[in-house]
């Protein structure tokens, strides 16, 4: 093997400029990243998601200053966790596009899995969970959906099991699935990757 051939085998296809990216990893969490949520596809998610079967809880942080005056009671700069229901299902569409002075989205987190997420009140107990999903450990939870709310895509994280789960949520929001994504490696992923962004959770932000 000569050194062209050598070269050719340790470097990675760059990806079209824009394009929906599959970071690929076995026995855990694999990541589709892209600009999944547009005005429409975040109006269409909170159906989308409770229709999967799911227990889905969700949390937002504006990632700026507010582009006006809101009422912090209704519109508060963190949201904290709550259940995706009939109730909050509109207030989760707003958070998806309500964008800051500097048009930044804000960071929207949605957690799903099993009905055990419902009794995850502490900061500790969803913490576990989390680091159990990254580690391909068993965990309440089956996927994370974040929106990071500034210049990076939207990027979904989910485990085998749960690909056809998300297939049907791109196909409710008018995106390509999963195996339409430019595919590579998960060592690729460069700062939203799993084990960063977690660190970016509401539930990671004290000591432990």
């Amino acid at each position: 093997m000569n050194i062209f051939q050598i070269f050719s085998k340790t470097t990675v296809e760059k990806p079209p400029e824009g394009a929906t990216c599959l970071y690929v990893r076995t026995k855990q969490p694999s990541a589709l990243q892209g600009w999944h949520f547009s005005a429409a596809a975040a109006a269409a998610l909170p159906d989308s998601l409770s229709a999967t079967g799911l227990t889905w809880i969700w949390e937002s942080t504006r990632t700026g200053p507010p582009l006006q005056n809101v009422d912090d009671e209704i519109n508060p700069e963190h949201r904290p966790r709550q259940l995706l229901n009939i109730d909050s299902a509109e207030v989760l569409k707003q958070d998806l596009l309500e964008k800051n002075l500097h048009g930044f989205r804000r960071f929207v987190a949605l957690y799903g899995g099993t009905g055990d997420l419902k009794a995850l009140e502490s900061d500790d107990a969803l913490r576990e969970e989390v680091e159990n999903f990254a580690a391909g450990k068993k965990s309440a939870l089956a996927a994370l959906i974040v929106q990071l709310g500034d210049v990076a895509a939207d990027v979904i994280y989910f485990d085998d099991l749960s690909k056809d789960i998300i297939d049907d949520i791109l196909s409710a929001i008018g995106q390509p699935k999963i195996d339409l994504a430019f595919s590579i490696p998960y060592k690729e992923m460069k700062g939203e990757d799993l084990e960063t962004v977690m660190e970016y959770l509401s539930c990671a932000e004290h000591d432990h």
